[in-house]
């Protein structure tokens, strides 16, 4: 199916949500647009579609329109959606999916700096076992560029120890390295099978349905 929006065609791909369902343990079917969680939702403001129309893109399969938005990137998984959704549905836990994929496909362009806050904290985690604040911002900066933005804000939180000078390691923290390893794998590998899966678009000259 070819859906258009003002600029563009957009693919519909049927086997996306059966992707999504599968990685967020949610049935996105299960959602009719009743529009409770765009109205409840604090990050809207930050949003390029509401959470609600990411529920609906996710149902008729518009894989490249939810992926490359950045939405899924501000959802701060408060769960006020998830508290207000009359049909039970954690969407944090979609977005979290959608995040997922979006990171294994490298598709970070519509919010780079969120993703690479997303990184420096799997990178952080992925050594140590466990986050180490000034390394993180450390790598945070390098990804960004940003040196100088907040350095007011870290030094009152290094003075009353909010963020420690050394990092802690914890045991067992080639575990945490497998377990991220494995899931990011994990992510990559079911996107692609769900990519082959996909139907091939009509030609240009053929028949849009």
């Amino acid at each position: 199916m070819r859906v258009f929006d003002k600029d563009r065609a957009v693919e519909a791909d049927p086997a996306f949500i059966e992707l999504v369902q599968e990685l967020s343990g949610e049935d996105v079917r299960k959602c009719y647009q009743c529009g409770k969680c765009t109205a409840g939702c604090p990050a809207l403001e930050e949003m390029d579609l509401t959470p609600s129309q990411v529920m609906r893109a996710a149902q008729t399969g518009l894989r490249d329109l939810v992926l490359d938005s950045r939405t899924i990137w501000c959802c701060a998984g408060c769960e006020t959606c998830a508290a207000r959704c009359p049909k039970g549905l954690d969407l944090a836990h979609v977005m979290k999916a959608l995040t997922s994929l979006a990171y294994a496909e490298n598709r970070t362009k519509a919010a780079p700096e969120i993703a690479a806050f997303h990184r420096s904290f799997m990178d952080t985690v992925g050594v140590l076992g466990r986050n180490y604040e000034l390394g993180m911002i450390g790598l945070l900066k390098l990804r960004t560029r940003k040196f100088l933005d907040d350095v007011a804000l870290g030094m009152k939180l290094f003075a009353k120890g909010k963020i420690s000078l050394f990092p802690e390691y914890v045991k067992g923290n080639a575990e945490v390295r497998r377990l991220i390893r494995e899931g990011l794998e994990r992510d990559r590998a079911k996107s692609r099978a769900s990519t082959a899966e996909a139907p091939m678009p009509p030609g240009r000259g053929g028949e849009a349905h």
